[in-house]
């Protein structure tokens, strides 16, 4: 069983953040990456970039979790980008109809 962690985290001077999580983004996965992007987000960075390079799979909690943090973000005038989906996640993705609200999928 591969677990959930942030490999990366890169702020910038700008308020631009780089985050690559990795392994499984599950439940458990969902609330640790809630809080650092909230955290980010409390810091002023509000330009998001998520790399998906390393996730291996993601839950519907992982899809909610990630609607509520680009909305936040987008509250506060930021944006959140994403890259390197992999296709499985992708798939995800558009299976329940999100890839309107996430406008950043590349895939």
């Amino acid at each position: 069983m591969t677990g959930f962690r942030i490999e990366k985290r890169d702020r910038k001077m700008d308020g631009s953040c780089l985050v690559v999580p990795a392994g499984r983004l599950d439940s458990d996965g969902a609330l640790k990456m809630e809080d650092e992007l909230t955290g980010l987000l409390r810091g002023k960075s509000i330009n998001l970039t998520i790399d998906f390079k390393d996730l291996l799979s993601i839950s519907e909690e992982g899809l909610g979790m990630l609607l509520g943090i680009v909305s936040s973000f987008r509250e506060e005038g930021g944006s959140v980008d994403f890259l390197n989906v992999p296709g499985k996640i992708d798939a995800k993705i558009k299976m329940i109809g999100a890839n309107k609200y996430f406008e950043d999928v590349d895939g």
